[in-house]
């Protein structure tokens, strides 16, 4: 995964490291040294990562990230000299997702960012509204409408119907759609993901015997298909 965070308040010989540990990983990383200029670039929405420092010379950490927090999801990491729980308490009270001791070696702190940016990244993709044709998914009211009209769905339903519009045209395994919508091992067991994509095609209004919006991939799974690839 490609990012690029930025530094904020860190002294130079840590922000080169960093940077070099970065760089072979294929990540970036621009240092911000004054920590008014850091909260704005950080605000900017340029960067998929800010890591700033617990406490430097006109740098209270947790301070910034509160101030960060009024006006941006940016996910935030907190570097300290050392293990402090009260730091990292004080940090977390203030909106970081993640507080790390400075001694930890470059390509684990990369992969604790990535980490949060994959996080970030899950958390607005489900924030979004997702269209496939006329049918519209709102994840956030678990809303689901058809040429306007409302489909009312149970949470099981939804998340079904969500994972396969957001693979919309590629065919998904039963195991795949059951991980993804949260199922359990027994449902697995005895195939309720036929039957709820079976109560899904009914209340779609697509034909269960002859469906041609949620598909049956033989051998495979099921696919919602796109409208201008339905046949």
């Amino acid at each position: 995964m490609s990012l690029t965070a930025l530094l904020i308040g860190t002294d130079e010989v840590f922000a080169r490291g960093t940077w070099d540990a970065f760089r072979r990983e294929g990540a970036s990383v621009v240092s911000e040294p004054d920590p008014r200029a850091g909260l704005e670039q950080a605000a900017g929405g340029s960067f998929d990562a800010v890591l700033m420092e617990v406490a430097a010379p006109g740098l209270d950490g947790p301070e910034l990230c509160r101030a960060l927090r009024e006006r941006s999801d940016v996910p935030v990491v907190l570097l300290g000299a050392r293990a402090d729980e009260g730091e990292a308490l004080r940090g977390y009270e203030s909106g970081a997702d993640d507080f790390v001791v400075k001694g930890m070696g470059g390509r684990e702190l990369l992969a604790r960012v990535r980490a949060l940016v994959r996080r970030a990244r899950g958390l607005l993709l489900g924030r979004a509204t997702i269209r496939v044709g006329a049918l519209e998914l709102e994840p956030r009211a678990r809303r689901a409408t058809l040429a306007g009209r409302e489909v009312p769905l149970t949470r099981y339903q939804f998340e079904l119907l969500r994972v396969l519009a957001l693979h919309a045209g590629t065919p998904l395994s039963r195991e795949q759609l059951l991980e993804a919508a949260k199922g359990s091992a027994e449902a697995s067991f005895d195939r309720s993901i036929d039957v709820q994509v079976y109560h899904l095609r009914v209340k779609l209004g697509d034909d269960p015997r002859h469906p041609r919006m949620l598909k049956t991939i033989r051998g495979c799974g099921y696919a919602l298909i796109r409208p201008d690839a339905a046949a």
